[in-house]
C-alpha cells in the first residue's frame, strides 16, 4: 500500500492536536479565560462616576451623578443623569433613557450577597426600578414588565422564580409576572437560597426560614440571620447577642459563640469574630486560621482582606500573609475583573491577587456603587 503523503500526515496530526486542545480547553476553562472580557470597573473622579478597564484606562468618561457596577450577564449598568436613573451599555451609551427614581443595583444589595459569597447579579433580563414612589420591573429595553406597585423589592437573584416584595408594611413573594405567590405576611424577608430552597423571614422580632410554599420550615426564633453560604450550606443565626450556625433542617450545628455576624466567602471558610479579633473556621466550627486580626473580609479568589495594626493586606486560605499589610483601605477581590481596589493615602488603585498594581492609585474612590458626592 502506498505511503500517505507527508503533508496529509502532518495535517492529520495537526487536526488531532487541535481536537485535544479543544477538549482540554473546554474541560479546564482555558478558553473561557482567554475569551473572557471583564466588565468596566466603576470609579469616581471628582464628583462624577465613570469606568475604567483593567489596565486603568478611562473607557467611559466620568459623567454620571451616580452609577452601579456592570451586570456581566446583560452587560448593562444603572447610571444617573439629571436626577433620574437609566441604563448604559459597556460603551457608555444610554440604552435605557434616564426615567426612573432609583434602581436596586446598589451597594446594600451587592454587599448582602457578597457577604454570603453569592453572585449578586441577576441573570434573567429583568431589573427592579422605582417610579413615582413604587417599585416594579423592566426588561433590558426599558419596557415595563411588572408595573411599579410595590413598596420594596429584591431582584430575582440566582435562579429563583420568586422574590421578596413589600406591600405596605408587610413582605410576601412575587413571581416574574408580579403576582403574589406567597401573600404579604412577614415583617421582613430575604430571597430564597437556590441551594437549600429556603428564605429567611421575620415575624415580629424573630427570624426563621420558610419553604417555597410560604410555610415555616424553621420556626421564627432567632434575633437575626444571614443567607445560607454557597459552599457550606449553613446559615448564621443570632441567639441573644451571639452568633452560631444552623443547617437547612434547623439543627444548631455550631453553638452561638461569635460576637459579630459571620462572613461567607467563595470557599468553605467562614470569617468569625471571637472577642475583638477575627479568624476563620470550617463548617464543623474548627478554626483553620486562628483569631488574630482586628478586621477581615470574606474570601474571594483565594484571598481575604485582613487588618494588621492600622493597615490592610491579604491572606490565603492557609492564613499566610501573601500581600503584606500596607494599604489604608481595601475592597475584596472582584470575581469579574480579578482585581481588588486598594487605597494609598487619599487615592485608590487596583491590585491583582499577587499584590501587583494593575492600576496605580489615582482615583478618588473605587466603589461597588458610586454616588457623585465627595467622601471624607
Amino acid at each position: 500500500m502506498d505511503r500517505l503523503p507527508r503533508p496529509w500526515l502532518y495535517g492529520g496530526v495537526a487536526v488531532l492536536a487541535l481536537i485535544l486542545i479543544v477538549i482540554v480547553g473546554t474541560q479546564t476553562g482555558m478558553f473561557r479565560s482567554l475569551l473572557h472580557r471583564p466588565m468596566p470597573i466603576l470609579v469616581r473622579v471628582g464628583d462624577k462616576c465613570g469606568y475604567i478597564d483593567t489596565a486603568g484606562n478611562l473607557i467611559i468618561s466620568p459623567q454620571f451623578d451616580a452609577a452601579g457596577p456592570f451586570n456581566p450577564h446583560n452587560r448593562m449598568a444603572s447610571a444617573q443623569v439629571g436626577g433620574k436613573m437609566g441604563f448604559i451599555d459597556t460603551s457608555g451609551k444610554l440604552v435605557v433613557p434616564p426615567q426612573f427614581d432609583n434602581t436596586v443595583n446598589d451597594k446594600e444589595a451587592s454587599l448582602q450577597f457578597a457577604d454570603a459569597g453569592r453572585d449578586y447579579f441577576p441573570d434573567n433580563g429583568l431589573a427592579a426600578v422605582k417610579q413615582n414612589g413604587k417599585w416594579g420591573f423592566v426588561d433590558t429595553s426599558g419596557s415595563i414588565v411588572v408595573n411599579p406597585q410595590f413598596d420594596g423589592l429584591f431582584e430575582f437573584f440566582d435562579d429563583n422564580r420568586l422574590t421578596p416584595a413589600k406591600s405596605g408594611k408587610e413582605t410576601g413573594f412575587i413571581d416574574k409576572a408580579g403576582k403574589f405567590v406567597i401573600n404579604p405576611q412577614f415583617d421582613d424577608a430575604t430571597p430564597f437560597d437556590d441551594y437549600v430552597g429556603l428564605a429567611a423571614a421575620k415575624i415580629g422580632s424573630k427570624w426563621g426560614f420558610i419553604d417555597m410554599s410560604g410555610k415555616f420550615a424553621i420556626n421564627p426564633q432567632f434575633n437575626d440571620t444571614s443567607m445560607f453560604g454557597e459552599k457550606t450550606h449553613l446559615a448564621a443565626v443570632k441567639v441573644g447577642d451571639k452568633w452560631g450556625f444552623v443547617d437547612k433542617s434547623g439543627n444548631l450545628v455550631i453553638n452561638p459563640q461569635y460576637t459579630a455576624q459571620p462572613l461567607f466567602g467563595d470557599n468553605d471558610l467562614i470569617a468569625v469574630q471571637t472577642g475583638s479579633v477575627w479568624g476563620f473556621i470550617d463548617k464543623s466550627g474548627k478554626f483553620k486560621i486562628n483569631p488574630q486580626f482586628s478586621d477581615v473580609g470574606p474570601f474571594s479568589l483565594g484571598r481575604a482582606m485582613v487588618k494588621v495594626g492600622n493597615e490592610y493586606g491579604f491572606i490565603d486560605d492557609t492564613g499566610k500573609v501573601v500581600i503584606p499589610a500596607q494599604f489604608d483601605d481595601v475592597m475584596e477581590f472582584d470575581r469579574e475583573s480579578g482585581l481588588a481596589g486598594v487605597k494609598m493615602g487619599d487615592r485608590w488603585g487596583f491590585i491583582d491577587t499577587h499584590g501587583r498594581y494593575a492600576v496605580n492609585p489615582q482615583f478618588d474612590y473605587a466603589v461597588w456603587y458610586c454616588h457623585g458626592e465627595k467622601s471624607s
